[in-house]
């Protein structure tokens, strides 16, 4: 079970064959209104399936067992014109779901760095509960991310894509550039 193209939930309006036909054409560019509003919709039902079964999972993990649940990457559900997780950095695509039973609290922004210490109760290695800058990759791309913007080598960006002066966000340069370890 993945919220992942095709977007094929238990119950949805349309067969895997049609799921998938529909997906493609939206992923390429090539849906239509309805197209685009079914591959949302057929997104969404797979969600609350799999919250469906997490709270299922949830009933069996003992009081002492502690589970992280993550993803690799989110989805553009037609933000900007994109959809899918294409080969950009992207808030869309970089915003990762997570879901802990008996982890410690976290902050506002998690890095996937942050899992060996959410399973252990404490810092570890790179790992920490308290981060306000992160640090992502793709491929060979980079990017430094704090709560509101997201800096490139191709610049400074607002959530929204909205393009920033770099110089507002100095803390996100050093961090790019790998001379601060996020």
């Amino acid at each position: 079970m993945e919220p992942h193209h095709p977007y094929n939930p238990r119950d949805g309006p349309v067969d895997r064959t049609t799921a998938q036909a529909v997906s493609r054409r939206v992923l390429a560019g090539n849906g239509d209104r309805d197209d685009k509003e079914l591959v949302r919709d057929l997104y969404r039902a797979e969600i609350e399936e799999l919250d469906e079964e997490l709270a299922r999972l949830w009933e069996f993990v003992d009081e002492e067992t502690r589970v992280v649940f993550c993803a690799d990457h989110g989805e553009c559900l037609g933000e900007q014109g994109t959809w899918g997780h294409p080969g950009e950095l992207r808030m869309e695509t970089l915003h990762v779901p997570l879901a802990t039973r008996n982890a410690p609290e976290t902050g506002d922004l998690v890095s996937l760095a942050d899992i060996p210490s959410l399973l252990l109760g404490e810092p570890h290695e790179e790992g920490t509960f308290d981060r306000d800058v992160a640090f992502a990759t793709y491929g060979d791309r980079k990017a430094a991310i704090d709560e509101t913007h997201i800096r490139t080598e191709a610049g400074t960006f607002t959530h929204d894509g909205e393009a920033v002066d770099g110089a507002r966000r100095p803390r996100l340069r050093p961090v790019l550039s790998g001379r601060v370890r996020q």
